[in-house]
């Protein structure tokens, strides 16, 4: 048991490095959608970079081009929220005595949420651009199943918290 413990520690410590970049690449990636999505606006350049990346064509409506981009923007924002939760999970797992607090139960309660609120409007911005109803209700679904599962593993974790809690007590 000790060994595990020891194992995870080591594990977190260099896994929680991995995340801290891959941290900076996605939120480097959302200001350059960010940049270029504005710049698609006045440019003609950039506006065919931008359509290049969304899969877009000149023909689309404004709305549909935004939509996209918005979305685009959305998954590298949910991406690094998802990220930046593991790292600190991993962090707190480094530094504790046990993988099981209460900090990383909100940490996987706030990626729930953050889940299943993306969920919410993945699907009104599908609706909005008219994508089909079986991707639209697909990707919902998928993210919608993703934030019960973290919120099932979030209570499990706490539920490992109040007995961590119980046993230090009863030593």
């Amino acid at each position: 048991m000790r060994g595990d413990l020891h194992t995870l520690k080591r594990v977190c410590e260099y896994a929680s490095k991995v995340m801290l970049v891959a941290e900076y690449v996605l939120a480097a990636l959302a200001v350059v959608t960010i940049i270029v999505g504005v710049a698609a606006l006045f440019v003609d350049e950039a506006e065919s970079l931008l359509l290049d990346v969304i899969a877009a064509s000149e023909s689309d409506s404004m709305l549909r081009k935004v939509s996209s981009v918005l979305k685009l923007l959305m998954i590298w924002v949910l991406g690094f929220i998802t990220i930046k939760a593991v790292h600190d999970i991993m962090c707190t797992i480094r530094d504790e005595h046990s993988p099981f607090t209460e900090e990383n139960t909100r940490r996987m309660i706030t990626v729930s949420l953050s889940y299943l609120v993306f969920a919410f409007i993945f699907l009104i911005l599908d609706i909005l651009i008219a994508t089909s109803p079986a991707e639209a209700i697909f990707l919902f679904l998928g993210l919608t199943l993703v934030s019960v599962v973290m919120y099932c593993l979030a209570l499990v974790c706490r539920y490992g918290a109040v007995l961590q809690k119980e046993s230090d007590e009863t030593l």
